[in-house]
């Protein structure tokens, strides 16, 4: 969720990336952007998106297909829009039928010449990352401007965006007391850790093992970050750690913070919230031998998230956790001290939940089957949850418009849809 706005962000199996708006009162229908890793990678069989992330502060989104490649967007200007995009430069053309990402030996590889060509402001793309270690297990687009990709392998690699370098490489299972063998979700929030007294940009990444690599992302001095390694704990799930997140105690704020200078005049007191198959673990970070809570659930967890600040009565803001579990159930705890306070069934209409995602605000995105999703808000309006069970489900019945068709003729002179 950003401002007054829900967007939802999907990957596609033809290597599209997309953002909608899921807006109260209205479907899902109306797209604002998309990118094409296809194109940019000139890929002639098309690569499923495996993971997708979205940073709405810096308008950046970065997309990982299924043979492993990463490219990385960003909103802007297109650098090489001529004339409305009616004529394109014919040895730019020729630059990118023959372009391929297997004929160099780079990680990163330079993408900034391969934007849509009719497209005058959208997301731009600038680099790729082409690093031969597989599938991508996690992907995470930081505010603090790094961006983080675990791989099968068990390889991690960190790029910081300021300079577009790569300032971490490393396998997991060369990290001091791994047991795992790769990474499963990643964090990156601004806190304290431990007994410090400041506030740190702490990334927390969570394994296959149900392990925590903590690590410290300190500025360079120089615009940029490097990483320092800090702990690796015991199993603290069993199985994968699914999702990673973290709150303010004080303020029931998030602990993202853009502005990574002055970090040591800020004491963030935030708490860890690692999210499994079946339970979820409340800590302090680098304190998790004082577990400060643990809820195991008798059905597997589809989706779980914290959504914070939201009112509970005329007197009461509260931070709660949103479960929905493979029973189609869903349950709001508290998530102070993860009382119960409503549970209800999914409606009828959703026979099936296939994945899920679930905004701060309290609004749902379920996938109910390949190729259709609902959006399921469990709010009375923008600031207080149903405790009645209510579900309102947004115009289900309405279609979507049909997409403008472009005949073989039009297609072949140079028609496409834009944003």
């Amino acid at each position: 969720k950003t401002g007054s706005h829900t967007l939802l962000v999907t990957g596609h199996s033809n290597g599209m990336g997309r953002v909608w708006n899921a807006k109260n009162d209205q479907h899902i229908g109306n797209k604002i952007f998309e990118v094409d890793t296809s194109r940019v990678l000139n890929i002639g069989i098309k690569q499923s998106v495996r993971h997708i992330s979205f940073e709405a502060e810096n308008l950046e989104i970065a997309v990982a297909i299924d043979n492993g490649d990463v490219v990385f967007f960003k909103f802007e200007a297109n650098q090489t829009f001529k004339n409305q995009g009616l004529c394109f430069d014919q040895e730019l053309e020729t630059k990118f039928r023959r372009f391929s990402l297997t004929d160099t030996d780079s990680i990163l590889v330079n993408v900034r010449d391969r934007p849509p060509p009719h497209l005058k402001y959208g997301f731009m793309p600038h680099f790729a990352i082409h690093s031969r270690h597989g599938s991508v297990t996690a992907l995470h687009l930081s505010c603090t401007g790094v961006l983080v990709v675990a791989y099968h392998d068990g390889f991690m690699l960190v790029v910081g965006l300021s300079n577009e370098a790569i300032i971490f490489n490393k396998s997991v299972k060369d990290i001091f007391l791994s047991k795992s063998n790769y990474v499963t979700s990643i964090d990156i929030s601004v806190m304290r850790y431990g007994g410090d007294d400041y506030s740190s940009i702490i990334m927390t990444c969570g394994t296959d093992l149900g392990q925590i690599l903590s690590f410290r992302l300190i500025p360079d001095g120089i615009g940029s970050l490097r990483v320092e390694f800090l702990k690796t704990t015991g199993l603290l799930l069993k199985g994968k750690i699914l999702k990673i997140q973290t709150f303010n105690e004080e303020t029931f704020g998030l602990c993202k913070d853009k502005d990574s200078l002055g970090l040591s005049k800020k004491c963030v007191r935030g708490k860890l919230v690692l999210i499994g198959s079946k339970e979820v673990c409340i800590f302090y970070p680098g304190k998790e031998k004082n577990e400060l809570f643990r809820k195991t659930f008798d059905n597997t967890l589809i989706a779980g998230s914290i959504c914070l600040n939201i009112q509970h009565s005329l007197r009461e803001q509260v931070a709660i956790f949103i479960s929905i579990t493979s029973n189609r159930e869903i349950i709001i705890f508290r998530l102070r001290d993860f009382a119960k306070l409503s549970s209800f069934f999914l409606p009828s209409s959703v026979s099936h939940v296939l994945t899920s995602a679930i905004a701060n605000n309290g609004n749902l995105v379920i996938k109910d089957n390949e190729y259709h999703s609902i959006l399921i808000s469990l709010l009375k309006d923008e600031t207080s949850f149903t405790e009645n069970g209510d579900v309102v489900l947004f115009k289900s019945n309405q279609e979507s418009l049909s997409r403008p068709q472009v005949n073989s003729l039009q297609w072949m002179r140079g028609t496409s849809y834009v944003t």
